[in-house]
């Protein structure tokens, strides 16, 4: 069955077909941006204030704002941030909401 279509307006329809799953096929490439900006550096000055043992969750999040990502774990939560300079920070809190360990991206 031909569907009605003349034969050039399948040869019309062919480019068509063909553009837009070119568009779609780069779309779904695309990567989500994460807004990150100047103001959330991670700082020598904010590291030194982090101690294992004493450092609270409300203390982290309000020297470094919301973390990019939370994950809950067997003995506690880790807060996972990204600063402009694409440095990365991972600290882990225990059950009671206090700094156990941290590492920074060099």
């Amino acid at each position: 069955m031909r569907f009605g279509f003349t034969r050039r307006a399948r040869r019309g329809l062919v480019p068509a077909v063909f553009a837009a799953l070119i568009v779609a096929a780069v779309s779904s490439c695309s990567t989500p941006r994460i807004d990150i900006s100047r103001k959330d550096n991670i700082t020598a000055e904010k590291l030194w204030g982090l101690r294992r043992g004493a450092t609270t969750k409300t203390e982290v999040e309000s020297a470094f704002g919301e973390p990019l990502d939370k994950v809950v774990v067997k003995n506690g939560e880790k807060y996972f941030y990204k600063d402009f300079n694409l440095r990365v920070v991972y600290m882990e809190f225990d059950k009671e909401g206090v700094l156990a360990d941290y590492e920074v991206s060099k």
